[in-house]
């Protein structure tokens, strides 16, 4: 995304993301103005941080990996933030049903590049050719 304020200019992929999961973007106000408006959920990517992954998990595979972060899950269903009355389950059951249901079909997250070899069997860093891989 490029730009300050609310008004921005967003990139392509972004754009095909939003469309696949019917996302409406809105952005927060850069700087002083705005600062009030982000810190909870950064907040809580902070608590997530520091609390599962410091020090760094030790995994054999990323099943194991996947199974421990189920577990956080589970567990952090019981907690309550802050002075709230209910907890991140109860919230979230709350919040649930006012979710979309998510597509049918995947979204793609691969892209297909076709970039030409030069003269000196190089690959410009830049694709000369782009296109998105469907289904």
């Amino acid at each position: 995304m490029l730009g300050l304020g609310r008004a921005r200019m967003e990139a392509d992929r972004w754009i095909a993301i939003k469309s696949h999961f019917g996302i409406e973007s809105f952005y927060c106000r850069p700087g002083i103005e705005g600062a009030h408006e982000k810190g909870g959920v950064e907040g809580q990517i902070g608590y997530l941080r520091r609390n599962q992954f410091v020090p760094v998990p030790a995994v054999a595979s990323l099943a194991e990996l996947n199974e421990m972060v189920e577990q956080w899950d589970r567990q952090d269903d019981a907690r309550r933030i802050g002075a709230r009355s209910k907890t991140v389950a109860e919230c979230f059951a709350l919040e649930q049903q006012l979710l979309m249901p998510l597509p049918e079909e995947p979204f793609e997250t691969g892209r297909l590049f076709t970039p030409r070899v030069d003269r000196y069997g190089q690959i410009p860093s830049a694709p000369t050719a782009t296109r998105c891989r469907s289904g």
